[in-house]
């Protein structure tokens, strides 16, 4: 008669991977494989630190950093206001004055009403400079006005011209940054 398979065979098996040697044995093979991953994925962190070890640590530069302006005799041109004296075009000499030199700003005005009062303020570093425009050429009505100031001061960060014109029509205000 033809053998049968053993169930005894099957069980065997079972109770060897199962038995206690067996379980342990998957443990410390599992406890292996979970401390590999750990290991690995921490040294990431180790060759990261010790990379930067010796390295020097950049100069930080002075916040805002002072941009650069151009150089010499810089010319412009305004566009705004409604009301009051029309402020066109000039020009700025020289645009990055040394301290202790003259700047002047000169500005094209114009209304249908005189121009009555033309004035300034020069925004800088540590201050304001006051400036107070001339007529040079032409009328009240259509002309070039000019200030002239010595600068006193530095414009690393802050360089700012507000001008005030006023006439009968009403007044203009602009604001031209420099820097």
């Amino acid at each position: 008669m033809p053998s049968r398979p053993s169930a005894t065979k099957k069980s065997n098996f079972i109770d060897k991977v199962v038995s206690p040697a067996g379980i342990v044995a998957l443990l410390v093979i599992t406890v292996m494989v979970s401390g590999g991953i750990y290991f690995y994925a921490n040294r990431a962190t180790y060759v990261k630190q010790f990379a930067s070890v010796g390295k020097p640590t950049p100069t930080p530069s002075p916040t805002p950093t002072p941009k650069p302006i151009p150089h010499g005799k810089i010319p412009f041109t305004i566009s705004g206001g409604k009301t009051g004296p029309q402020l066109s075009s000039g020009y700025i000499d020289p645009y990055d004055p040394a301290k202790g030199t003259v700047q002047v700003f000169h500005i094209s005005a114009s209304d249908t009403e005189p121009i009555t009062s033309f004035t300034g303020e020069l925004l800088t570093d540590h201050g304001v400079q006051n400036l107070v425009f001339s007529l040079v050429s032409g009328t009240p009505t259509s002309g070039e006005w000019e200030a002239r100031w010595t600068v006193s001061d530095t414009y690393l960060y802050t360089y700012d011209l507000k001008l005030m014109a006023t006439s009968a029509s009403g007044s203009t205000n602009p604001i031209i940054t420099l820097r």
